[in-house]
């Protein structure tokens, strides 16, 4: 086949100890599912009878879909489920079709709340179904999780029990909102973030030969705009998520170029493929599919020997915490919940839960740190010990390492890619999904671009995840944005981009300019020179959090009098520079302008805040604020609106004074209008600030006669 031709050189190079590990007769297909797919795999049952087991890419050394077995003829080749998505609350059947290769005895549903196991019924062509109601799916079900384990599957053969499943369903509840679909034919259909085709060739997992063809009827409708196409599987069968190499441009990774874009209907963008034979693991928010688009630059490091022990994953290292995670026996790729340390008393392994960000080195391959930000590792030269009881000898790696062996990554992190784009398109037999169906694949297409930690729960496991946005450190964001139709044609800002499409949407920018590479364009960008996808804006100011020079202040001008770069609405010394905000006697007041820097109680007088205002019906206005601190008096300032020049705010006309009340007789002219301002005063730091004015600048009375 052309993808062996093209390949098989690179995965004989990059396959490492992996060969020695696996046996022949499933190795392909335990590459394949972790995520070095080079070739069109064998069935994942002789990955999980000849090689342990099969991981999910998550946090379980176990399958996808959790099999024990023993030497048996008999094998679950997939599951349908009716429908693809429980909803709850709603009472309706749920018709559960098992097909098998071979001819079992018995096949068996036992309930994961317990009970007694129920039969299930020939259908005919190896295929066996039983009918459900929803209470004996959901049992336990929990608000949020989104899925549920239901029970196990039991194969039997000659009336010995051969093989035990999990059975995992897809759940909707109120926390998942409804949307309709907008259908495009009889066929296919299509939500903001999602695709339905109907597709009715189960696909079984791996690389099947019809992925080019649906990729292509994909591209066939919609623009050539994504990074990464997601395709969910139409049957629940034995098999893993993978990823499938599409384009390769980078150098400095270890991965040589390659480009089988038009294969995929791809003419420019397409990078790769993640693939999900079982839709119960799709989730572009959780860990594994994380893990599968780290797949497009890591670990392909053949040319360093001790790295190349650990293709497509890491080897036993220090390095293996990270998101790409350890290389098992099976090829597959594992958890590794450990931080090794190197001590005088040799390697002390620490268990700290698994990975949930993206390591250093990890980074720097998808060229999102600079080489020197890449701290020292080290790999064991001995790959066959147990994290209780390591020892050396380790060889040490570092980013230099790589650049002397591969080159220096190119481009490098001022030009590599940032924000990447993920479409998905889910399959189905038989039909289009139902509303509630594509809500809930709708719903966790959407999940991937969260800014903020989730919820998720996957096979057996549950727990936080942290998006890809923050998994990288808030350095990289994806969208999960179906690309535009072909057809469609709607700019609301007129700026000769598609609404689909443009950058910025709702703000005309004909060139869709995107300084720092976030995905959102400069005109609507709250932070246009700073990655920051989240746009995330504390004091609601319209400048992003992540350059807002008072971050927690209101202060949209980002006026900055003294040039410090702390805005004057939050700087402890508005008119002297003081960037590191040093305030030694914690008074709020920076010690470069404080008269009494390690004494709280003598410092300049703060701000005067609302002056209130009392007519006494006899021509006098009373004025009186609340006491500030540092002030020990106080000095009235007067102006007449009509008289006052510019940086001019009156007169004074009471220069001193120790109560916080001030009567006024005089009053202004006909249709005058007199406006007063109050100092604080210290008999030892001299006059208090006016406060800032309406564009953050702080008020100086330049008036001759002010106090």
């Amino acid at each position: 086949m052309d993808l062996w031709n093209d390949m098989s050189e690179l995965f004989r190079r990059k396959s490492g100890g992996l060969l020695r590990r696996c046996p022949w007769t499933a190795l392909v297909t335990a590459i394949a599912l972790s995520g070095l797919v080079v070739i069109a795999p064998s069935t994942a049952e002789e990955v999980l009878g000849e090689c342990d087991g099969v991981l999910t890419g998550e946090e379980l050394l176990v399958p996808s879909v959790a099999t024990q077995s023993t030497a048996a003829a008999v094998s679950l080749t997939y599951m349908i489920w009716e429908p693809r998505v429980v909803e709850r609350g709603v009472t309706e059947e749920v018709v559960m079709t098992a097909v098998i290769d071979g001819a079992p005895s018995a096949v068996e549903f036992e309930p994961a709340s317990g009970g007694p196991n129920i039969p299930l019924t020939s259908a005919g062509a190896n295929a066996y179904t039983l009918t459900l109601n929803a209470n004996q799916v959901l049992e336990g079900y929990e608000t949020g999780d989104l899925h549920s384990v239901a029970g196990f599957l039991r194969l039997y053969e000659d009336g010995v029990l051969s093989r035990r499943t999990n059975l995992l369903v897809n759940v909707i509840d109120e926390t998942v909102p409804r949307i309709q679909a907008e259908p495009i034919d009889t066929w296919i259909q299509f939500t903001p973030h999602l695709v339905n085709l109907q597709f009715d060739t189960p696909w079984t997992g791996g690389i099947a030969s019809f992925l080019d063809d649906v990729s292509r009827t994909f591209y066939s409708l919609f623009d050539d705009d994504l990074d990464f196409l997601a395709i969910v599987g139409n049957v629940t069968p034995v098999a893993n998520r993978f990823y499938l190499w599409i384009r390769t441009d980078i150098g400095g990774i270890g991965i040589p170029l390659l480009d089988r874009g038009p294969t995929y209907g791809s003419s420019e963008r397409l990078q790769g493929v993640l693939a999900f034979p079982i839709s119960q693991f799709y989730d572009l928010a959780e860990k594994g599919a994380i893990h599968e688009i780290g797949h497009r630059w890591a670990n392909f490091l053949s040319e360093i020997p001790v790295l190349s022990l650990g293709v497509p994953h890491w080897p036993l290292s220090d390095v293996a915490h990270g998101i790409m995670g350890i290389t098992l026996a099976t090829g597959a790729g594992g958890d590794f919940p450990y931080i090794i340390e190197e001590t005088p008393d040799g390697f002390v392994a620490e268990y700290v839960g698994p990975a949930r960000e993206f390591n250093d080195l990890e980074l720097y391959l998808m060229g999102l740190v600079p080489p020197e930000a890449v701290s020292q590792h080290f790999v064991f030269l001995n790959q066959d010990q147990q994290v209780g009881n390591l020892e050396g000898p380790v060889e040490y790696i570092d980013a230099d390492t790589l650049i002397a062996a591969v080159g220096p990554r190119d481009p490098g992190l001022e030009a590599a890619q940032r924000h990447f784009r993920v479409g998905t398109m889910i399959l189905s037999i038989g039909g289009l999904l139902s509303d509630a169906e594509m809500s809930f694949f709708e719903h966790m297409a959407g999940r991937g671009e969260s800014t903020e930690e989730l919820h998720f729960t996957s096979g057996l496991i549950s727990g936080i995840t942290r998006p890809f946005y923050l998994a990288t450190g808030e350095r990289a964001a994806i969208s999960t944005h179906v690309p535009c139709l072909r057809v469609a044609n709607e700019d609301v800002d007129e700026d000769g981009a598609l609404d689909c499409r443009d950058n910025c949407p709702v703000a005309a920018n004909t060139g869709q300019e995107d300084g720092d590479r976030d995905g959102l364009g400069d005109a609507c960008d709250n932070c246009p020179a700073m990655f920051n996808f989240a746009q995330r804006d504390g004091d609601m100011d319209g400048v992003g959090s992540i350059c807002d020079n008072c971050p927690e202040s209101s202060n949209p001008f980002q006026s900055d009098a003294d040039g410090d770069g702390v805005g004057n609405l939050c700087d402890s010394c508005p008119q002297d520079s003081d960037p590191e905000q040093i305030d030694s006697d914690l008074d709020g007041v920076g010690d470069s302008c404080d008269c009494r820097r390690l004494n709280p109680d003598i410092r300049p007088p703060a701000e005067v805040g609302e002056l209130l205002v009392d007519s006494q019906g006899s021509g006098q206005l009373a004025l009186s604020w609340a006491p500030v601190a540092g002030a020990d008096a106080y000095a009235v300032i007067r102006g007449d609106v009509s008289a006052l020049l510019e940086g001019s705010y009156g007169t004074c006309v009471i220069e001193e004074q120790t109560v916080t009340t001030f009567e006024d007789s005089d009053l202004p002219a006909p249709g005058g209008v007199f406006v007063y301002m109050v100092h604080g005063r210290s008999t030892r730091c001299g006059l208090g600030t006016l406060g800032f004015a309406s564009n953050e600048e702080e008020r100086i009375n330049l008036d001759p006669n002010s106090c």
